[in-house]
């Protein structure tokens, strides 16, 4: 027997429809075969017994139809048994039609061809073989029983001789023939139609395949869908209240499912904390109690990325008897944003298969953990840009106060202010005693903050406090827990605060500010405040110890100079007097030289007395004792003090001294004149100390209301860089220590001073090498009778 590689296996059992197809086929072959049986007839009436043949093909209808039937309705069991019993049907039908059509030397022989070609199709190559055996057999037997005269023969022998059927060789090569022929039909139709049953299969498998695919992108599209309409909708929210609010209304519209649950991570109660819910009824406040602390197995699991799947909602278990569970089952997915967790989304759900389900939250989770820290960072640079906005206007309010004690009073109203808190007290260290005293309260009455202000307390008595100052850091208590020992008796305390203030590395005191009753920790902008609020009342107060003293200092050195240049007055004024003596002649007459050192004597002296009135002017305008006293003066008397006070100034022999005054000298006019005179003197006194040569002229003129006085002098010069600076305290253009010119540089300081004092301006002009000008202008001097008369 012939065999072929990679030959498809026989059928397990039987193709129904090839089954049914088979019994359409044989009909076809009884109508075809009785056509040609009546053509031959009518042909060669001798050849064809009719009559029997219409009797065979009878039979072959009616078990073909029965057969039919049966297979319609039978187990595949039993079809197999009844397709055998057609095929062997079949073949006997065959053989008896072979017969009675003319025997082994009729064309009928080639009828078994098809036949088994459809046989190798149905059947299992083994059956369709034993069929091939049996109509062997079964030619075999009517070739013997022909040539043996058991049964007649038919028919004129065909295309063969008519004794051809007796013929043993001739019987035995037409078994032969169909034999192998009736073989090679079958084996050839079985390799036909396993190939074409493998075929059948991967098409069916491509198509189920490819529909799985097709199925998968559909579920994938929707869930792509699904997140990109849930992503649009929570960026839309800039709270945290609103996104959380909008993922579980966009989660249950879109996933289809009766809860939502979404739980945040509390860091500093290291817990799950329900935040929102949809299809929970949760009372306002009551939320926060529904959590899961961090020590659970789920929590940790959740932390790790797992969906933990869970019988009932969370909540529900947690606070059993709440609600009504509209849902048998559950599972939570991770809200993880770039490896941070920011907490648990629970969904309850009916379904059997929850795979696309969880799929499809878990991208939901994702995208409500990264709004969410967009949300968060968003409120927390508004958050920051709020806080530093509040410290800059606290800043600004806390260094414009110098003054310690209003500044201790300030911090305690702004703390309660800023922090938004119903108390607060401040706690002054006194640094010769190391006690705490209550300096001052907001929100506290008046006989309470009385009472306490009575006590102190030490830091050892405040082990809580003693460490947050030794730490530098903010102290957050509970009232119930850690009670602020300086309240009074009957006060009741909630949460509190307090905020360590240093100066200069050593502890200033503190500012504490609290609440009344509730016992929830501070925000995260509160906490930033105070921090913000204990560095700027800090350098406030070290500011303002700065400035105290500094003030002391100045007010010390104030009184050393005053006293000082009191002390060098008196026996200056001395020497001066006795000079005078001298060079009068009042203790016998003197030679030239000695009246040249005399003349000396008495520069040196009077230049060091001019120092010494600048010294004590400057030292009673930085006390403020030197004010400013207006009254009315005629333009005359006040020309003859300003000559009075310049008359004796020591200038070169070589310098004229001039004046230019107003025609009007009884004018009168609204000013200070000693404070003028004092300031037309210094000018004077810088002109001729620095003019050898040339001139020296004073001008004055009434001009709108207001008195002008210009000095001019022929003397070096300013430098226009220098200008800027000649009215600084104790600033010279030469400032070397071989300078040609005396004085300390106070002489224009106090100009500069006083002109400001009487509500006027000074300005300068000059030129190196050819002089300077200095004018200075005193608005609404003319007085009331001047402008009645007018």
């Amino acid at each position: 027997m012939l065999a072929i590689d990679d030959m498809p296996p026989s059928a397990p059992r039987l193709r129904h429809d090839l089954v049914l197809w088979m019994v359409a086929l044989r009909r076809i072959t009884v109508l075809a075969g009785l056509s040609v049986a009546i053509l031959e007839k009518l042909v060669l009436p001798d050849e064809l017994a009719l009559m029997p043949v219409l009797v065979v093909a009878l039979a072959v209808c009616i078990y073909n139809e029965v057969g039919g039937r049966l297979l319609r309705f039978e187990r595949p069991a039993r079809v197999t048994a009844l397709v055998n019993a057609q095929v062997a049907l079949d073949t006997v039908s065959l053989v008896l039609l072979l017969h009675f059509g003319g025997g082994l030397t009729s064309l009928g022989v080639l009828f078994f061809a098809p036949a088994f070609f459809a046989y190798g199709a149905v059947l299992p190559l083994p059956l369709a073989f034993v069929h091939v055996a049996l109509a062997t057999l079964e030619l075999a037997l009517l070739g013997v029983s022909e040539l043996g005269g058991i049964v007649a023969h038919f028919g004129s022998g065909g295309f063969y001789r008519p004794e051809a059927y007796g013929e043993w060789g001739f019987v035995v090569l037409v078994i032969m023939a169909v034999t192998t022929v009736d073989a090679l039909c079958a084996y050839l139709s079985h390799y036909l139609s396993g190939l074409l049953g493998v075929q059948e299969e991967r098409s069916r498998a491509l198509a189920a395949a490819r529909a799985d695919l097709l199925a998968r992108n559909e579920r994938e599209a929707a869930r792509v869908r699904v997140l990109l309409e849930v992503a649009q909708h929570v960026s839309a929210m800039h709270t945290v209240e609103a996104l959380l609010r909008a993922v579980c209304e966009t989660t249950v519209a879109l996933v289809r499912v009766p809860r939502v649950e979404i739980f945040l991570w509390d860091a500093e109660r290291q817990g799950l904390c329900l935040a929102a819910a949809h299809g929970l009824a949760v009372e306002p406040g009551g939320a926060g109690e529904v959590r899961y602390t961090a020590d659970l197995p789920i929590v940790g699991r959740l932390r790790g990325g797992e969906v933990v799947q869970f019988g009932a909602a969370p909540s529900h278990a947690l606070v059993s008897g709440r609600v009504t569970l509209p849902f048998t089952r559950g599972f939570a997915a991770p809200m993880v944003c770039r490896g941070s967790f920011e907490g648990a989304l629970f969904v309850g759900y009916e379904e059997e298969d929850a795979g696309e389900l969880v799929e499809l939250v878990q991208g939901i989770a994702r995208q409500a953990a990264l709004a969410l820290v967009n949300v968060r960072t968003l409120e927390q640079q508004q958050e920051d840009a709020e806080v530093s906005r509040v410290l800059l206007s606290l800043a600004q309010g806390l260094s414009s106060c110098l003054d310690e004690e209003a500044l201790w009073q300030l911090l305690v109203r702004g703390a309660s202010e800023v922090l938004d808190l119903p108390w607060s007290v401040a706690a002054r260290f006194d640094e010769r005693s190391g006690t705490f005293r209550i300096t001052g309260g907001h929100g506290v009455p008046e006989g309470d903050l009385e009472a306490m202000g009575n006590g102190r307390f030490r830091l050892e008595d405040f082990p809580r406090l003693q460490e947050a100052i030794s730490r530098r850091e903010l102290l957050v208590a509970d009232g119930e827990t850690v009670r602020p020992m300086w309240l009074p008796r009957g006060w009741r305390s909630g949460s509190w605060i307090a905020v360590p203030l240093f100066r200069s590395g050593w502890v200033a005191g503190f500012l504490a500010a609290g609440r009344l009753t509730a016992r929830h920790g501070f925000s995260r902008r509160q906490r930033r405040l105070a921090e913000g609020l204990g560095h700027h009342a800090s350098i406030a107060l070290q500011n303002a110890r700065l400035v105290a003293d500094l003030e002391a200092a100045d007010r010390l050195k104030s009184e050393f100079v005053s006293t000082m240049s009191h002390e060098l007055r008196t026996p200056l004024n001395v020497i001066i007097g006795y000079t005078e003596m001298l060079r009068e002649g009042a203790v016998g007459p003197i030679t030239l030289g000695q009246r040249e050192l005399i003349d000396r004597l008495d520069a040196r002296g009077r230049e060091l007395l001019e120092l010494i009135e600048a010294t004590l002017h400057v030292g009673r305008l930085e006390a403020g004792r030197d004010m400013v006293e207006i009254s009315a003066v005629a333009l005359g008397d006040l020309l003859q003090a300003l000559r009075s006070c310049t008359s004796g100034l020591p200038r070169a022999d070589g310098v004229a001294f001039e004046w230019e005054t107003p025609p009007d000298l009884a004018q009168r006019i609204m000013t200070d004149r000693a404070k003028v005179s004092l300031v037309v003197r210094n000018l004077v006194s810088n002109a001729f100390k620095f003019t050898s040569e040339g001139q020296v002229l004073v001008r004055m003129l009434l001009h709108d209301e207001a008195m002008v006085i210009e000095v001019s002098d022929t003397g070096v010069g300013i430098g226009a860089e220098h200008l800027p600076i000649i009215f600084d305290m104790f600033r010279q253009v030469d400032g070397s220590a071989t300078r040609r010119h005396g004085g300390v540089g106070l002489g224009l300081y106090i100009v500069k001073q006083f002109v400001t004092r009487l509500g006027g301006t000074v300005e300068v002009t000059s030129t190196l090498g050819r002089g300077s000008r200095f004018r200075v202008v005193l608005p609404g001097v003319i007085g009331d009778e001047h402008r009645s008369a007018a």
